[in-house]
């Protein structure tokens, strides 16, 4: 069986690699598998040497391609579309694994889906969404339509559900890891605290300044951490550390490391049972939620804070809180170590789902759509976002 897995992969995201590998192992379970990946780069990180085919495959640079064509403002034909896809190999399926990438942020990836879709219909082959983040979305329609069209279509958080009300909701497709993410993780002797901050939402630089001081260092000594983890889960994330701040903290006992998203993937999260962490990153929560690690969710805009909260929804425990309340929030728990534990039993409910789910669709048994969206309505949307 051929399966396409389309995602925003290959850009070096931690969150939607790891999404990819949890699927990869999912279908590797099948018999006579052969895995397909269609991402809008090359840079795949891949754990375990899986293997995976890359060429002849990719739905992005088809609609890449798709949308030259539209220079000067031409409409495309259904032809096209159709042309379009003989670069392609045929696939027996198509899956749109998770992410939030199919969202108002980056609405062409209407039109990818929208192309997806033809193509499935036109060889009469299932097509599957699973762990969407669709928020924030475009109020269309024709949008909710293709959705429900979908063989599957299935979501992560609330507003995704309020979006698309038929939709299954079963979290993050990272939660197929739940009953593993111990065996993917690296234990570490000591405990640290662990920082993963995006400078693209804020200036991570200057946060970081502004935290790593001699009160902090003495109150991380205080509380008997012993190293500083700095994550890079997105190549946009890289945060220098001067060298005379490396030198300051090794005074304090204190140890900077830097871990790229790259060697999380291969080598696991360090793991210490008593360590802390601060993340704008969504994945670096609801992973060492799942495995049980306290911390605090930083958030620069509304997608992120939608983000962040649906983990809570999904039983994670962390406090989420503003970029400009970093500070105060990281000195209060070093002071008092006040966070919500992790309700477990709820997310070991929501990923028992989502394992359903998965199994499911490659029994080949999964519920159906309920609605058929016509050629007509997915070249209608395809001309409609391509080009925004």
């Amino acid at each position: 069986m051929k399966i396409n897995l389309i995602g925003a992969v290959g850009g070096g995201n931690f969150g939607d690699e790891f999404i990819l590998n949890s699927c990869i192992t999912e279908y590797s379970k099948m018999n006579r598998a052969t895995i397909f990946v269609s991402g809008f780069n090359d840079g795949l990180i891949l754990k375990n040497n899986c293997a995976v085919i890359t060429e002849k495959t990719n739905f992005f640079q088809v609609m890449m391609n798709l949308k030259k064509e539209t220079a000067g403002g031409l409409y495309l034909s259904f032809e096209q579309i159709a042309a379009s896809f003989e670069s392609l190999e045929t696939f027996d399926l198509i899956h749109f694994i998770g992410g939030g990438y199919i969202n108002s942020l980056w609405p062409n990836n209407y039109a990818l889906l929208a192309i997806a879709y033809m193509y499935a219909k036109l060889h009469e082959i299932p097509i599957y969404a699973t762990g969407l983040g669709l928020y924030p979305f475009v109020e269309d329609e024709k949008l909710q339509d293709l959705f429900e069209s979908l063989s599957v279509i299935d979501v992560r958080d609330k507003e995704s559900k309020y979006f698309i009300p038929t939709a299954s909701y079963t979290g993050d497709d990272a939660l197929l890891e739940f009953y593993n993410i111990e065996q993917l993780s690296r234990i570490e002797d000591v405990p640290s605290l662990i920082i993963s901050l995006q400078s693209h939402l804020f200036d991570g630089a200057l946060q970081m300044k502004n935290l790593l001081s001699d009160d902090f260092f003495a109150l991380l000594r205080k509380k008997k951490l012993k190293k500083i983890i700095i994550i890079e889960a997105a190549p946009e994330d890289n945060i220098a550390i001067p060298r005379e701040l490396y030198n300051h903290a090794l005074n304090y006992g204190l140890e900077i490391e830097f871990c790229s998203g790259s060697e999380l993937i291969k080598n696991g999260l360090p793991l210490n049972k008593k360590s802390f962490v601060v993340s704008s990153r969504y994945h670096i929560n609801l992973l060492y939620s799942m495995l049980g690690i306290a911390g605090i969710a930083v958030y620069g805009n509304d997608y992120y804070k939608n983000k962040h909260e649906s983990i809570i929804d999904m039983g994670g425990g962390w406090e989420v809180i503003n970029q400009e309340n970093i500070k105060n929030a990281l000195y209060s728990w070093l002071s008092f170590n006040d966070y919500e534990d992790m309700d477990k039993s709820k997310m070991e409910s929501i990923a028992s789902a989502k394992k359903s789910l998965f199994s499911n669709i490659i029994d080949n048994t999964p519920t159906m759509s309920t609605k058929n969206m016509s050629l007509e309505g997915a070249l209608a949307i395809v001309n409609e976002y391509i080009v925004k």
